[in-house]
């Protein structure tokens, strides 16, 4: 059966394009949410420490993700200036490639999770209550670490060829059976044993694992716009993974590099006088602002796709426009979310934790970050598009300047030698936010980027 074929993105409408790929990916990423935000829902009613412990241990889990991402990043870069040039067979090599790179990664990630999983925990901060909490929650996780592999780089592959809708009802699937799994687990509902947290991390992974095995089979059995052979034909092609490792690798850095300093910022919140309860109110408030900046993402890989796809075609400064139109609709959506989540913060919050605490900490949160919304806008949309023209440096160099050089430094000031304690790094946060979103629409608009060659 012939491939489905997708509208071409490299002529028409710029912002027309935008829309025609955003929209599933919106959709995928806020149902996402609604998975993040029913856990901590469900973890929340068993109290501050368990939500605590899940809350770290997810952060850990999106280091981890950095690695993996890093191979998306070059996958889909790849398979958008290939797809642009109208070269159907580097595609598949492409899918090929990452599939089998991805898989090496993974084990080495797993290895790493299952053995040093109490380390990280005690690196955050974590009271000795949350470490016996977290350890076999993290652990499940990363034995599972495969199966979440392979949802982020079929995704990617997808977006990357201009299919945004089958992810989208992968997704779908995917998330469905999560939040009945984790319901069924958490409190153990009819026969099923209750499990606490425990729950929630089986519920994760089988779901997971549902969702990857539909996906491998959206790419063998070439009825889709993107295809593998290694269920023919197992063939390495190390030039290829090296150019792929060449994109992603400084992805890779970038991730490692911002969520160093988000390690460091959540030992700050650890540090403060209400410590766990801090914590709690920084998980929630995270997985809240996730409803806002989540969509962001989207419109990011949006421009990935659109930028790589002109400049394969030979369309430089289509390639510009697309980005700016990806990025101005990204903000506009951004700031509309940033301000419903500043009016309703108290109410919202509230969903999660009946702690005092947790409540006001939290509300203190969402409507300080509601200020840097459209900033950080123009940081995931212009970066996205950055990262389809092979420019993955200039991203980095961004946010080491901007969450090292400036946030960390400002974070300890506000909070601790001022004494403005949580407050004061939320102001942090959100001050970094908007020198980065500046500097990097000014480096995007200067257009130097077109001339790379991936």
């Amino acid at each position: 059966m012939a491939r489905k074929i997708i509208k071409d993105l490299t002529t028409g409408n710029h912002v027309g394009n935008v829309l025609f790929l955003v929209w599933p990916i919106v959709i995928a990423s806020l149902l996402q949410t609604v998975v993040g935000i029913a856990d901590t829902i469900m973890v929340g009613r068993l109290g501050a420490q368990p939500l605590a412990a899940v809350g770290m241990g997810r952060f850990i889990f999106m280091v981890v993700i950095i690695f993996i991402l890093a191979v998306s990043t070059g996958a889909q870069a790849l398979v958008a200036h290939y797809t642009g040039a109208k070269n159907k067979e580097r595609v598949t090599c492409v899918v090929d490639q990452a599939l089998i790179l991805s898989v090496i990664v993974t084990a080495l990630l797993a290895t790493i999770g299952l053995l040093f999983s109490p380390f990280f925990l005690r690196l955050l901060g974590a009271e000795p209550e949350v470490i016996a909490l977290g350890i076999p929650y993290m652990r499940i996780i990363f034995a599972g670490l495969l199966f979440m592999v392979l949802n982020f780089i079929i995704n990617a592959i997808l977006q990357g060829v201009g299919d945004t809708r089958t992810p989208l009802k992968i997704m779908a699937l995917i998330n469905a059976l999560n939040i009945i799994l984790n319901y069924l687990l958490i409190f153990g509902i009819g026969f099923f044993p209750q499990m606490g947290i425990i729950g929630a991390a089986w519920g994760t992974i089988i779901a997971r694992s549902v969702g990857g095995g539909i996906g491998l089979w959206v790419l063998a059995s070439n009825r889709f716009a993107a295809r593998t052979l290694l269920h023919k034909r197992f063939k390495l092609e190390l030039k290829l993974i090296g150019k792929i490792i060449r994109i992603g690798l400084l992805v890779g850095v970038q991730g490692l590099v911002r969520s160093g300093a988000g390690m460091i910022l959540m030992r700050f919140v650890a540090m403060t006088v209400h410590s766990t309860y801090a914590v709690a109110a920084f998980s929630i408030g995270f997985q809240i602002e996730a409803v806002s900046f989540m969509p962001g993402l989207a419109f990011g890989a949006v421009a990935m796709t659109l930028v790589g796809q002109n400049l394969g075609a030979r369309k430089p400064k289509r390639a510009k426009r697309s980005g700016s139109s990806a990025t101005a609709l990204a903000a506009l959506f951004m700031s509309g979310m940033g301000l419903l989540l500043f009016l309703f913060a108290r109410p919202i919050v509230g969903i999660f934790s009946t702690n005092l605490y947790v409540v006001d900490i939290g509300v203190d949160f969402l409507r300080i970050m509601a200020y840097s919304q459209p900033f950080l806008a123009l940081i995931m949309v212009f970066s996205g598009g950055l990262r389809g023209a092979g420019d993955t440096m200039t991203p980095l160099k961004y946010t080491v300047i901007h969450g090292w050089l400036i946030r960390l430094p400002l974070a300890y000031i506000l909070a601790f030698l001022l004494g403005f304690q949580t407050t004061g790094l939320w102001w942090a946060m959100t001050v970094s936010t908007i020198t980065q979103g500046l500097a990097t629409w000014w480096y995007f608009n200067q257009g130097r980027w077109q001339q790379i060659r991936i």
